[in-house]
């Protein structure tokens, strides 16, 4: 199985497993993008391989990642910078 219908299963499968392991998580009291994060890594190249990359995966990812972005974006105000604008300064340089 090849095109759309390929994508379209490998797009539910990751979904599915990772509403799956967030809500396990959260119910370990843990956080819910921990279990998420595993979901994607069982499932992916390294470790069960049910899922390969592909170009449109890869294109299909790089479009969530600018979506969530955008939503963190709008939901930071200028007061938040601001705030943690001296910590983030620090990190910054420390990191370098």
């Amino acid at each position: 199985m090849n095109g759309p219908e390929e994508l379209l299963l490998e797009l539910f499968a990751i979904f599915v497993a990772a509403k799956v392991m967030g809500e396990v998580f959260e119910r370990l009291s843990l956080s819910a993008v921990l279990g998420e994060i595993l979901a994607g890594i069982c499932l992916g190249p390294y470790a069960l391989g049910l899922i390969h990359p592909s170009d449109t995966l890869h294109s299909v990812a790089e479009l969530g990642a600018i979506f969530v972005l955008f939503s963190a974006g709008l939901q930071t105000s200028p007061r938040d910078l601001i705030s943690v604008g001296n910590k983030a300064l620090q990190v910054a340089v420390a990191g370098v």
